[in-house]
């Protein structure tokens, strides 16, 4: 007979604030290094191979869209997780917007959208009309559950992005979003460098559930 283990409940503002303070800005130096060699180091050199020169890279810019672009994917990942449930999906983006405000990084917010806004894409790049349309209304019918809990209607557009989304999700989300991240980093968008920012995009997204799927979020 299989044996469930009890997933420990947790506060989803908490839990999100906890795990921006783990993976996006650690303050412990080992831990900052930590986070560079697992992400920025490989990406990188695996850029590197795919033919792109370090020296015409701006690297702080690569790191802060690649901050954006994590941070996104894992609200892409909570909403997957929490199955867009309204409560939850208000919860999160509330916490996220605040925290990078209190961090003085409103500007992450800000580069967070275009990937919000490709993953939102998703349905209609891989759907039929009925789908796509569907997908939408729903959206419509949800930004009014948001608004009567009283969610600032920009953090209700981006949990509603991420309705409907997890099918493409698993497909070809990964990918749309290199080549995103390239234009956004200012990278040139050859088939290998977009392959690695994908798998880049696919490893953020595959953390973030691991990590979401180890506790039952609660309000």
């Amino acid at each position: 007979m299989p044996i469930f283990r009890q997933r420990p409940k947790a506060d989803a503002a908490d839990f999100c604030r906890g795990w921006y303070e783990r993976f996006a800005f650690p303050s412990d130096p080992d831990q900052i290094q930590a986070l560079e060699a697992l992400t920025v180091d490989p990406l990188i050199a695996a850029l590197e191979k795919a033919g792109s020169d370090p020296m015409d890279m701006d690297l702080d810019l690569v790191a802060d869209e690649l901050l954006a672009l994590r941070l996104e994917l894992f609200g892409t990942a909570y909403a997957h997780r929490t199955h867009e449930k309204v409560p939850l999906g208000a919860a999160e983006t509330a916490a996220t917007k605040l925290y990078l405000s209190e961090r003085g990084r409103s500007d992450l917010w800000d580069s967070m959208l275009i990937y919000n806004k490709s993953i939102a894409a998703g349905p209609a790049t891989r759907g039929t009309k009925a789908l796509t349309l569907m997908v939408d209304q729903t959206r419509v019918s949800l930004f009014k559950e948001y608004t009567k809990i009283g969610a600032e209607p920009d953090c209700a557009v981006r949990a509603l992005n991420r309705v409907g989304t997890s099918v493409d999700f698993l497909k070809i989300a990964p990918n749309r979003l290199g080549h995103v991240l390239a234009g956004q980093a200012n990278l040139a968008p050859s088939d290998g460098v977009v392959s690695v920012l994908g798998a880049t995009a696919q490893g953020f997204y595959n953390g973030a559930r691991e990590s979401l799927e180890e506790v039952d979020i609660q309000i």
